[in-house]
C-alpha cells in the first residue's frame, strides 16, 4: 500500500452520509467531486454551496465541487459510492 496522501476524490451521491463524506474530505485538503443524480440537482447544490436539503447547516469547502458528470471519476484517486 502506498504513504501517498490522496489528492482527489469523487463521492457519488449526494444523500446526508455522502455530503458529509465529501466535506469531510474537502476539509482534510482533497479536492472532491460531489456525483450528483442530474444536472439540475448539482446547479442547485453549486448554487447554494451546501446541500440545504440532508445538511442546512453545513457549507461546501472551496475545493468541493458538485456536478452531474461521470467523467469526472476518470480523474479521482478515491471513488466512493454512498
Amino acid at each position: 500500500m502506498s504513504s501517498e496522501a490522496i489528492e482527489s476524490a469523487a463521492v457519488v451521491g449526494t444523500t446526508a452520509w455522502g455530503t458529509t463524506l465529501a466535506v469531510l474530505l474537502a476539509r482534510n485538503g482533497v479536492r472532491v467531486t460531489l456525483l450528483a443524480r442530474d444536472g439540475d440537482e448539482a446547479a442547485q447544490l453549486e448554487a447554494d454551496r451546501g446541500n440545504r436539503r440532508r445538511l442546512a447547516d453545513v457549507a461546501f469547502p472551496a475545493s468541493l465541487e458538485a456536478t452531474a458528470d461521470p467523467g469526472r471519476l476518470r480523474d479521482a484517486q478515491l471513488v466512493c459510492f454512498v
